[in-house]
């Protein structure tokens, strides 16, 4: 039956075309999405190359020791081996440019801080400003952040102070701590004897400002001194009243009741070697960091695949600057 034969070969040859038409449609679709996908990858990675590039060019201005390669080697090393990005480690480098560190004592500084912010989730720029400042106040090398970077997690995570309120408060009474004989490891004990007992912060600082400048009127110039006799001798509210003031009278009497919680934190601190070390090392492995990591590796990826499209960039610049002026 010839009919037959041809009329079912109609009808397959028209679900052939169908069958082609949509598998074109699908593939057109397909052309779009992928062309799409790679314009957002594309323009993700050329915003990442700029942002880093924008901060290199800034610290560049700040930095004119030789150091701004092995700044870049750090930023780029810290980017895979940290919870930070390659773009957050080259903000603190900045930050710390800011403040007048030298190329050469920025890098120590970040390596010994990204640990401690990583650790107790605070802010990397603002933790490397505290150590730097720490350092100022109490006159400490840069060899000695990795010191400093321990007190502050051992502070941190064993009584009610946070990096900010430790920053603030160093700022506070940090300078007359160190006029008068007080190790840094003494101040941040005072420090987190007070927020243990919800005085933080620059309010924290302040009164321990006016106690021992009380003290040093009276006659205590060396700050162990007055601690000793706020601690070991028995003072009536009145007299601690007449003896200081009623802002720092709190502190005299905090010291009246626990002057040996204050002995056992400051021995904490003095031998808080390596607890940055270990707060962060108990973060490897777990999946959270391990998320991180990976974010961290899409953006070196971005910033490289992004830089790689700087003539592209150029090209379509030069294209729309043409345009604007037909």
């Amino acid at each position: 039956n010839i009919a037959g034969f041809l009329r079912n070969s109609e009808i397959a040859q028209r679900q052939l075309t169908k069958i082609g038409q949509v598998a074109s449609q699908a593939g057109a679709a397909l052309t779009r999405g992928f062309g799409l996908a790679f314009g957002l990858v594309g323009a993700g990675s050329v915003k990442a190359a700029a942002e880093f590039n924008k901060l290199s060019v800034q610290l560049r201005s700040l930095v004119q020791d030789g150091s701004f390669d092995a700044l870049t080697k750090q930023a780029r090393q810290l980017g895979e081996d940290t919870i930070f990005t390659t773009i957050q480690i080259r903000e603190a480098q900045k930050e710390l440019a800011k403040l007048g560190t030298t190329g050469f004592d920025i890098a120590p500084i970040v390596q010994s801080v990204a640990g401690l912010a990583g650790a107790l989730d605070e802010d990397l720029g603002d933790s490397a400003a505290a150590v730097k400042e720490s350092l100022n106040i109490f006159q400490l090398q840069a060899d000695q952040s990795t010191r400093v970077v321990d007190l502050f997690a051992k502070a941190v995570s064993t009584s009610a102070l946070t990096i900010p309120q430790l920053r603030e408060g160093l700022k506070n009474i940090g300078p007359i701590a160190q006029q008068q004989n007080l190790s840094i490891e003494q101040t941040v004990a005072l420090l987190a004897l007070l927020a243990n007992s919800a005085i933080k912060g620059s309010v924290a600082g302040t009164k321990l400002r006016s106690t021992l400048n009380k003290m040093a009127k009276s006659g205590f110039d060396d700050a162990n001194d007055s601690l000793k006799v706020l601690s070991e001798t028995t003072f009536s509210y009145g007299d601690l009243l007449g003896l200081l003031n009623s802002r720092s009278v709190v502190v005299g009497a905090l010291l009246q009741e626990q002057g040996d919680d204050l002995q056992n934190l400051t021995t904490q601190y003095e031998n808080a070697a390596g607890t940055a070390a270990e707060l962060s090392g108990a973060f490897e492995g777990e999946l959270f960091f391990t998320v991180e990591q990976l974010r961290n590796a899409v953006q070196s990826l971005a910033i490289s695949i992004g830089n790689s499209l700087k003539p592209t960039m150029e090209s379509l610049r030069d294209v729309a600057e043409g345009l604007a002026r037909a």
